[in-house]
């Protein structure tokens, strides 16, 4: 399987199935707003992922990244469970 991200604009699921809309049962799309790049991004993960892993997974930096489900600050290693959006935002800055 691929990086697991899907566009916006096209909204079609890549699975490894023939059918590319079918989706396993522990596979779902959540909505992800890279704050500082202003874009949304859908995500498939699996049960039990972690934050940790979705940013890993969109190229975000452990360090120096936030992460928010609606106004809740999420840690690292929580599970993500039944949140349909995350914002990740960036808070390093360059240098």
């Amino acid at each position: 399987m691929g990086s697991g991200l899907i566009s916006v604009e096209d909204r079609t699921l890549m699975t490894d199935t023939a059918d590319p809309l079918t989706v396993e049962d522990d596979l779902r799309i959540i909505n992800i707003m890279l704050w500082r790049e202003r874009r949304r991004i859908d995500v498939s993960i699996r049960n039990g992922e972690r934050v940790m892993d979705i940013l890993k997974r969109v190229g975000s930096s452990i360090d120096g990244t936030l992460v928010f489900d609606g106004d809740t600050p999420l840690p690292l290693d929580e599970e993500i469970i039944g949140s349909p959006e995350l914002k990740i935002i960036s808070v390093a800055s360059g240098g």
